[in-house]
């Protein structure tokens, strides 16, 4: 009788001591990671592992200690994920309490079962985060339905093996970031706003550049292309834009710069990073369709830097003789024929200032390429195989199929009208013109492109072609509005 009391306190007391030992690591992690139950997994394409905490480093408390001695790795999808504001503002969080945060790319785990939310305490307890799918795992909707945790040995011993992966692949969350911002200066949110933009263009997309009644077919897949990375951006010409604008804020007095012609933000995000150095710039943004005049209300709003959006044609602007040091824009001339080019070009050298700059790319005609250029069939099944297995780790809340229909729907509808270094000199004969050709990777196949820096001549006062002639004809504001100091909205 003796010794089953003795076993039966000794079974007591071990229990007694698990549950301390659980309720402790519960406060812990209710304290250090409350904040996790507020987070989106899937969506964000970020999740956070709370790998060890070393017996003894925790014992409660009213503050937490100088160190936990707890380290958090931030398994994200890929380097999209980096930009989110949400993920910088959690790892400085943790820095703050002095949790050692790591990042982890999900690609470099080869164990699926690794990708799982776990953390693990004084080496012998296992929390692993449960969620619920809302969506289809497909679709990436989770929610958070509660933690379980466990002493086994077996699973402890399996969910080690999960950290040693996990560590071998992981960098300080400092390094990666600090890396990745001197790699990408513009911080293009990419992975959080494809998804709105696809629903903005399908409430906003009406008449566009690219022909057609709508161009939702374009605006609405052409962030999650820009995230397969195979469209053309200004992020193909990166050096270009970033040491021409430079030389042109330097070397122009008006510190005003018109973005004619956007496909989203990307454009903005390479103004931005230019001028960050020289302050007090002013930039407004205007396109025909006001799915891209949204995106860059939306990414002004995100960097907290104050831009202009105006609805205009890039054919009839609405602003005023002299009133930019700066046009800029990407690959916007071969959208157009060649007469409403000259138009084009015409509207930009009256609304630049006298020593102003127009700073764009163009596609330059290959040889054997005709006046239009479009996808063969061929070409528009490999751009959407591309783009579906660029994807198929994550589909951002989409399909897969989905996906690989868009693609699919913009090689098809997809059309350019490459220019020559004639026709391009021809367009700007009334500037001081400097071209460069690069050779890039094109969205079909390898593909030429004209670098183009133009300078307005100081002394130029009239554009006498015709069409500027008849379009001064026309009445118009003399007075242009002017950027306001804050990004309008648009609904």
């Amino acid at each position: 009788m003796s010794r089953w009391l003795s076993r039966r306190r000794r079974f007591r007391s071990a229990l007694r001591k698990r549950e301390r030992k659980e309720s402790r690591c519960w406060k812990a992690l209710k304290r250090v990671g409350s904040r996790r139950s507020s987070f989106p997994l899937r969506p964000s394409g970020l999740k956070m592992r709370h790998i060890s905490a070393p017996p003894g480093t925790h014992r409660g408390g009213s503050e937490l200690p100088a160190s936990l001695g707890i380290t958090r790795v931030y398994l994200v999808l890929d380097e999209n994920s980096l930009s989110r504001e949400s993920l910088r503002n959690c790892i400085a969080a943790d820095q703050n309490a002095g949790i050692k945060a790591l990042i982890c790319f999900a690609a470099q785990v080869e164990d699926s079962e690794a990708l799982k939310d776990f953390g693990i305490w004084d080496d012998s307890l296992l929390c692993i985060v449960e969620v619920f799918s809302v969506g289809g795992e497909a679709r990436g909707e989770f929610t958070i339905t509660g933690c379980r945790f466990t002493v086994e040995t077996a699973a402890v011993t399996r969910a080690r093996g999960w950290v040693s992966q996990i560590l071998s692949k992981a960098a300080p969350a400092s390094d990666v970031l600090a890396k990745h911002a001197q790699a990408n200066p513009m911080r293009q949110p990419l992975a959080e706003s494809a998804p709105y933009m696809l629903k903005v263009a399908e409430r906003e997309c009406r008449t566009s550049y690219v022909g057609g009644a709508s161009c939702s077919w374009y605006h609405g897949a052409w962030q999650f292309l820009r995230l397969a990375h195979v469209v053309s951006t200004p992020d193909w010409h990166t050096d270009f834009y970033r040491a021409k604008l430079r030389r042109a804020l330097y070397e122009t007095p008006i510190k005003r710069i018109l973005i004619c012609g956007s496909a989203d933000y990307a454009m903005l995000a390479h103004v931005i990073a230019a001028t960050e150095e020289v302050g007090g710039v002013e930039i407004v943004v205007t396109d025909i369709c006001r799915t891209p005049l949204v995106m860059c209300d939306w990414f002004a709003s995100h960097v907290n830097v104050p831009v202009e959006s105006i609805p205009y044609d890039a054919m009839q602007l609405g602003f005023r003789d002299n009133w930019f040091g700066v046009v800029v824009t990407d690959a916007f001339l071969t959208r157009f024929e060649p007469a409403d080019r000259r138009r084009l070009v015409s509207e930009w050298l009256r609304v630049l200032a006298p020593g102003g700059y127009a700073i764009t790319t163009a596609r330059l005609r290959a040889t054997g390429e005709g006046h239009t250029v479009v996808a063969s069939a061929e070409e528009a099944i490999d751009f959407a195989t591309r783009v579906a297995q660029a994807t198929t780790s994550h589909t951002y809340g989409l399909q897969p199929a989905e996906i690989k229909e868009m693609a699919l729907t913009y090689a098809n509808n997809m059309t350019s009208m490459p220019v020559t270094v004639s026709e391009l000199r021809n367009l700007f004969s009334a500037f001081i013109l400097e071209h460069d050709t690069v050779s890039t990777k094109g969205e079909f196949r390898s593909t030429p492109y004209l670098q183009v820096f133009a300078r307005k001549a100081l002394d130029h006062s009239e554009d006498l072609t015709t069409d500027s002639m008849s379009q001064r004809k026309r009445a118009r504001s003399s007075t242009a509005p002017s950027p306001k100091g804050r990004p309008r909205q648009v609904n």
